[in-house]
């Protein structure tokens, strides 16, 4: 299990938190097995501890997710989008899967350096108007920022309209500070 705290830096309006914890667990068993011990061990002081500063009342949420460009291993302190995405009436998962793909290479090819996943709402979501987020991690404001250059500059913006014309919309993307605060031993 890795673990993030996430703090708004970028974004319009209110996305409903100042400070937000995105846990990651390898697979669906690890987080059933993790959620079933959160009443004791490490699991329960972790839970306790963040539980005192920060009020979780509001819920939570469950998402699976399906990797673009993923890093070796969790990522660890940095800067990490969400942008929602809805598939275009005439498309599907599958073309927009692709052209995520096509785009994180087209941008990779440019030398950004970021790492990308797909986030579908799962559990706890209730009615959405979007399909997935489209999640960009990058490992400093620095790389956020020749990224940036790239997209706008270098021909990413151009490209990932043609990749993305008829297949996906996604809307302006939020961004937020990423601290590490849990990372596996093995990693």
């Amino acid at each position: 299990y890795s673990a993030w705290t996430l703090t708004p830096q970028f974004r319009a309006g209110e996305d409903g938190f100042d400070i937000a914890w995105l846990g990651s667990w390898t697979s669906g068993a690890a987080m059933g097995d993790m959620v079933d011990s959160r009443g004791s061990g490490e699991a329960a002081e972790l839970f306790k501890s963040y539980n005192s500063v920060v009020d979780c009342s509001g819920g939570h949420m469950l998402m699976s997710s399906a990797t673009i460009h993923a890093p070796d291993g969790p990522p660890d302190d940095g800067v990490v989008m969400f942008s929602s995405c809805t598939v275009d009436e005439d498309s599907n998962m599958e073309a927009a899967m692709k052209a995520h793909a096509k785009g994180s290479a087209d941008m990779r090819g440019r030398g950004s350096k970021g790492y990308s996943w797909i986030f579908h709402p799962a559990l706890g979501f209730g009615e959405t108007d979007f399909d997935y987020y489209m999640v960009v991690a990058m490992d400093n404001y620095a790389a956020l920022g020749k990224a940036f250059d790239v997209y706008t500059n270098g021909g990413g913006w151009g490209a990932r309209q043609k990749l993305y014309d008829g297949v996906v919309s996604c809307d302006s993307p939020r961004v937020y500070d990423a601290k590490l605060v849990r990372k596996p031993a093995s990693s």
